[in-house]
């Protein structure tokens, strides 16, 4: 019989086992490299994703800023139309939010088909007498560029509310077909003369 001293036990055994912690440090250090690249991956791809926003943005506000012509280049409306029963009653409010567009002071420009219906200032509101059917309705406010938009509006009740507002690269518009509760006390009638000009009130 042959005897094995204590070394000759465990040395094989001390080897094998220096080769299987070896083996898994190297798969942890794999598994630490692939995780490292797939975040660097993610980081990479989630640059991507907010530059292609930022560019699609941008294109977008190009786009209002040139899809309809200026307000101001338009004719002036003529605010010498009366209420009729052959007229239907529009009142244009403007709800824009001045905590978010400061810089224009919440201030809309306001066309109706192609005619030039000045300005609303923060919470006023005018009254337009259009007949019942389909009408363009043109938006424009300034922020850091100005921004137009037109809008289809479909006149079939003889009062019309179109509350208008800023949106961060557009406007946008609300219709109801009642007045809403309290409108008297939280907003202002701007008046206008046969011209169209503002009348201080």
């Amino acid at each position: 019989m042959c005897w094995q001293t204590v070394e000759q036990q465990f040395i094989p055994a001390l080897a094998i086992a220096s080769s299987d912690t070896c083996k898994i440090g190297s798969q942890n250090f794999e598994m630490l490299s692939f995780k490292k690249t797939m975040t660097s991956t993610n980081q990479d791809i989630i640059g991507m994703r907010k530059t292609l926003l930022k560019q699609l943005i941008f294109i977008v506000s190009l786009t209002g800023l040139c899809a309809c012509s200026s307000v101001k280049n338009m004719e002036m409306y003529n605010f010498s139309d009366k209420e009729s029963d052959d007229l239907c009653e529009v009142t244009i409010i403007n709800e824009t939010n001045i905590f978010l567009y400061p810089s224009s002071g919440g201030n809309m420009m306001v066309g109706i088909n192609n005619m030039n219906a000045g300005k609303l200032k923060w919470k006023e509101y005018i009254k337009l007498y259009l007949p019942k059917g389909e009408h363009t309705l043109y938006l424009e406010h300034r922020d850091l560029f100005i921004f137009k938009s037109d809008h289809k509006i479909t006149l079939t009740s003889p009062e019309n509310y179109i509350f208008i507002k800023a949106s961060p690269i557009s406007n946008s518009l609300r219709m109801l077909n009642v007045i809403p509760q309290d409108f008297e006390k939280e907003y202002k009638e701007r008046k206008n003369d046969s011209a169209g000009n503002m009348l201080k009130i």
